[in-house]
C-alpha cells in the first residue's frame, strides 16, 4: 500500500463503499445488526420494527457448500423465525451479521455437527456476555481509535476479552480450531469505532505489501496469517499512526456515510485484497 494523499483516501474509501454495496449483499445485514447492538447497550433488549420484519422476510445467504446448503437453509428460517423471542440477548442482535460475514465458517461448522443449529450457537455464546467481560465492551465501546490511545489498561481490556470470546467460539465451533476471525468480528460490531474488522486475507496481503511487518505465518501446518490478540493490537497501532493525519476528513466521511471509519477501511481492503468480483458478477 504505497503512501496516499487525504483526497485520494476519502475517495478510495468512497469508492470502496459503493463497490461493496452493491456486489455483496451483507451491508444490510451489518447496519441492522448495529442499529440492534445499539438498541440492547441502551435499554437490555434490541427491538424488531416492520421494516426489519421486511428485511428478515427477504434477508438470504450466500451458501458455497452444496453439501450443507439445504440445512443451513433450513436453519435460518428457523433462526428468523426465533431472533423475536430473543430480544433480550446480544448475541441474537448480531447473528445475522456474524453468520453472513463469515458464512464458510458456520459451513465448516454444519459439516462437523449434524446436531448443529444457529440457535444453540448463539444462546450459548451469550454465556459470555455478563460481569467483566461486559464491563470491558462497554469501555471500548466509548472510544474511537483516531481519537483515544491505546493505553496499557485498554490493551489488557481487549486482550481479555479477545481470549474469553475466542475459547467460548472454540468452544461451541468446532471444539478444536481457532476462531480470530469471528472474535474481532464480534469485538467490532459491538465497538465499531475502535477496534477493526480483519481477516486472514487482508492480513497475508498486508504483509506481503511490506507495510504490517508485525503479522507472522503460523507455524501448526494450517499455513495462512497467525491472528491473535497481539496482532490485533498491533494492528489498531498501525491504523492509528498511519491515518490519523487525516482525521478530520475521515470524521466528516463517517458522518456523511453514517458509518465507522474502520468498516469502511476494512470495505477498501476487501475489495482490494479479497473479493472475487467476477464471482459477484455472475
Amino acid at each position: 500500500m504505497s503512501v496516499i494523499d487525504e483526497q485520494s483516501l476519502i475517495r478510495w474509501l468512497k469508492g470502496a463503499d459503493e463497490i461493496f454495496e452493491a456486489l455483496e449483499g451483507r451491508g444490510g445485514a451489518y447496519n441492522l445488526c448495529r442499529k440492534w447492538v445499539e438498541e440492547w447497550f441502551s435499554c437490555g433488549r434490541f427491538c424488531i420494527t416492520d421494516d426489519d420484519r421486511e428485511f428478515l422476510k427477504e434477508f438470504e445467504l450466500l451458501i458455497f457448500k452444496e453439501e450443507v446448503k439445504q440445512r443451513i437453509k433450513y436453519d435460518l428460517v428457523q433462526l428468523k423465525k426465533e431472533i423475536g423471542n430473543h430480544t433480550e440477548k446480544i448475541t441474537f442482535a448480531f447473528s445475522l451479521y456474524l453468520i453472513s460475514w463469515n458464512i464458510r465458517r458456520f459451513e465448516t461448522y454444519f459439516e462437523g455437527n449434524p446436531d448443529f443449529s444457529f440457535k444453540d450457537f448463539f444462546t450459548s455464546l451469550n454465556e459470555v456476555f455478563n460481569g467483566e467481560f461486559l464491563d470491558g465492551l462497554k469501555k471500548l465501546r466509548k472510544l474511537h481509535l483516531l481519537k483515544d490511545e491505546i493505553k496499557d489498561e485498554i490493551e489488557k481490556v481487549i486482550y481479555n476479552i479477545y481470549e474469553k470470546l475466542h475459547q467460548k467460539l472454540k468452544e461451541i465451533g468446532t471444539g478444536s480450531q481457532n476462531e480470530p476471525v469471528s472474535t474481532i468480528k464480534i469485538m467490532h460490531i459491538v465497538a465499531p469505532f475502535y477496534i477493526p474488522l480483519l481477516d486472514n486475507p487482508i492480513a497475508e496481503a498486508l504483509k506481503k505489501e511490506g507495510v504490517c511487518e508485525f503479522f507472522s505465518y503460523r507455524q501448526d501446518g494450517y499455513g495462512g496469517i497467525k491472528i491473535a490478540s497481539g496482532s490485533l493490537i498491533q494492528y489498531m497501532g498501525w491504523i492509528k499512526e498511519k491515518f490519523s493525519s487525516f482525521s478530520d476528513a475521515i470524521f466528516s466521511l463517517e458522518s456523511e456515510k453514517r458509518k465507522s471509519f474502520l468498516k469502511l477501511l476494512d470495505q477498501a481492503f476487501y475489495i482490494r485484497y479479497s473479493i472475487d468480483i467476477g464471482r459477484r458478477l455472475k
